[in-house]
């Protein structure tokens, strides 16, 4: 919702990390639309997620749990 369409790695951590240092506790990040190359494609979008991995460990660590949109 915050990305309007267009998620990307690095925006994502920063937008769990900024939520996180403004005092709100961790929960759960949702990576909506538009995270892989075309829907049913299931594979990120590697020019917006280059380490999609790295993106989720990092949200793991910071205690979040993550889901992507678009999985039935």
């Amino acid at each position: 919702m915050e990305h309007s369409y267009a998620p990307a790695q690095e925006s994502v951590l920063r937008f769990a990390e900024g939520l996180l240092e403004s005092g709100m506790p961790p929960r759960v990040v949702l990576i909506d639309d538009n995270w892989a190359c075309d829907y049913g494609t299931w594979q990120f979008d590697r020019a917006c997620f280059p380490d999609p991995a790295a993106l989720i460990g990092r949200l793991h660590e910071l205690g979040c749990s993550v889901i992507r949109e678009g999985l039935c």
